[in-house]
């Protein structure tokens, strides 16, 4: 059983670290070349002063700290659901060892639930990368 849930969870995990690699290469990376692009265009300012260069750097730079933010919370509160899932599993055994429960059956009933978290953790998985997509799409069109 201890396998099972670790190859629902393994799935969730690679799954999650595929759409983070497609998400980077497919939309990141073209933000992140353009905004370099632009803050190596900030210092060919000769008449800026330190401080405008300094300043002019930083806001071609705000789209890539954006988009960080917007994938790290997306990441959080999907990671968060998943806890939650987990959670309820854990309690859900308690509850049957108090009540007086077998330790094996609990522990199958238990193993079970958890695999059943990591099914409705990856197939909420599309439904995240569509989100960061429409979101990431906003970057590219400017």
């Amino acid at each position: 059983m201890e396998q099972k849930v670790q190859d629902s969870l393994r799935k969730v995990d690679d799954e999650a670290s595929k759409i983070q690699r497609d998400l980077e290469r497919d939309y990141i990376r073209g933000i992140q070349g353009k905004a370099l692009s632009n803050g190596a265009a900030c210092c060919n300012n000769v008449a800026a002063s330190a401080e405008e260069v300094r300043s002019c750097i930083q806001r071609t730079q705000q789209p890539v700290e954006q988009i960080q933010r917007i994938m790290r919370q997306e990441f959080d509160e999907f990671q968060k659901r998943m806890q939650r899932c987990m959670e309820t599993c854990k309690d859900s055994a308690q509850v049957s060892l108090q009540r007086g429960g077998q330790r094996e059956g609990v522990e199958n009933d238990f193993g079970d639930c958890m695999c059943v978290c990591g099914e409705q953790s990856f197939n909420l998985l599309p439904l995240v990368r569509q989100r960061l997509v429409d979101q990431l799409g906003q970057f590219s069109k400017q």
